[in-house]
This record gives structure tokens, sequence and C-alpha cells, in this order.
């Protein structure tokens, strides 16, 4: 079942009856309902974004778990990298029809993590695995929103 953004992707009507849903093309044939799908091939970079949020929110989890057993400097060059790895997939990963959609749930998740940490801190024995975890997420998904926000200002500039 799509959820209401897929649905939304999959009405945008490129030519002839040929809708995109993600990097899928879909095509109803002339003669029934047969629906053909074509998937077109990512670049290099998109794929460079891709591993950049996974790789980055794996590291998000792996920070927060770990995060009591860090020193200090460990723990800021951590988030340094996640701060780069969240660019790198505003940069490369979040396309220009993603943009709004990005910016609005990331902008949901920011608000959400700032306050349902110090909530989740209080609950005993995971609570503060949890509350490090989101504050690590935060320092990923911040940059890749700045990113997307000053592509979107840039583009309205140029427009």
């Amino acid at each position: 079942m799509m959820n209401r953004i897929g649905l939304l992707k999959l009405r945008r009507k490129i030519k002839n009856n040929n809708y995109m849903y993600g990097n899928v093309r879909l095509s109803k044939a002339k003669q029934g309902n047969l629906i053909k799908m074509e998937t077109q091939p990512k670049s290099n970079i998109t794929r460079v974004g891709s591993w950049a949020f996974i790789i980055g929110i794996f590291l998000t989890i792996i920070i927060g778990l770990v995060s009591n057993l860090l020193s200090p400097k460990m723990y800021l060059i951590s988030l340094s990298i996640l701060i780069i790895m969240g660019a790198i997939t505003g940069l490369l990963n979040v396309t220009e029809e993603e943009v709004f959609n990005f910016l609005f749930v990331s902008v949901s998740l920011v608000i959400i993590t700032g306050l349902g940490s110090n909530v989740i801190k209080d609950v005993a024995m995971v609570g503060i695995y949890f509350s490090t975890i989101l504050s690590t997420m935060m320092a990923f998904i911040i940059p890749a929103a700045l990113v997307c926000a000053l592509k979107l200002i840039f583009k309205m500039a140029v427009d």
C-alpha cells in the first residue's frame, strides 16, 4: 500500500499515460489495465548520497549506544563525521521534487527529537540511550535540512 506522498508522486503525469514513482516509470498500456514498469538507472552521485544516508543513520544509532564509553574528544569527532555525512546527504540525496517534503519531515524530526529527548531521559535503564540516539540523530538531520534549505533559497533567487 502506498502512502499519500507516494500517491502524489504517482499522479505526476509525464506524458502519454506515463507516471513516475521515485525512479520507476509506470505506463498504462492502451489495451486494458496492464501496467508496465521501467526503472531508470541511478547516477553515481545519487548512489553516494543514498549510501551516506544509510551509513549516517547506522552511525547515529551506534554512536548513541556507545556514547557513554567514548572520550569527549572521540564523541566530538564522531559528531563531526555525522555533520559532514548529513551535509553530503542533503546535497546529493534530496532531489528538487523532494525538497519540500524533506524539509517538512526534517523540521518535524528536529522538533520531536528536541522535545522527546528530555522526556525519554527519565525512562529507567534505556532512557539515556534513546536520548543520546535522538541527540546524535539531530546532528545528522540538521545539516541535511540546512543544505536543502539553502538549495531551495538559491533556486528561488535564481528563478
